[in-house]
Parts: structure tokens; sequence; C-alpha cells
């Protein structure tokens, strides 16, 4: 089977890319946790679909509106990192 385009590599030190990619990686994790925490401390259910009985702006949700969902990307990149396949 052939694919179109093969694996990007990272163009830098090997443990760099590691360390930075660990790093991304426990960003993202930061920000899912957060702002899970902050919706059980408030009473609130994740699920985009269900209504909300006020608005969170505290925790993540002071800098972005969608922790959660950047909070994914970032794992995403930070294994696309650590494991050197962007």
């Amino acid at each position: 089977m052939r694919y179109a385009a093969g694996p990007l590599a990272v163009a830098a030190y090997r443990y760099l890319a590691l360390t930075a990619g660990v790093a991304v990686l426990l960003g993202g994790l930061w920000l899912i946790v957060g702002a899970w925490t902050l919706f059980r401390r408030t009473g609130q259910d994740p699920k985009p679909w269900k209504p909300t009985p006020e608005i969170v702006l505290g925790g993540p949700y002071r800098f972005t509106r969608n922790p959660m969902y950047l909070g994914l990307t970032c794992i995403q990149i930070g294994l696309g990192l650590a494991l050197n396949n962007l």
C-alpha cells in the first residue's frame, strides 16, 4: 500500500523534541482536567448538547473558550512531537 505522504520527522535533537512533546501533552492534560474539575465543582454537565445552568469564567476558561478541545489538540501535537511524527 502506498501513501501520498510519509511521516514528517521533527528536525531537532531527539531529546529536545521528546521534552517539548511531553510538555505540550501535559499542558493539554492540565487543560482538560482543569475544565472537567471546574465543571463538576459548579454542577455542570460537560456534554456540549446539555443546557448549562451558568457560564463558567474561571480556571482555564479565563484563557480559552473551549479548553477541552484545545487540550485534545495539545495532546495530539504533543504525541506527534514525542513520537517524532508530526
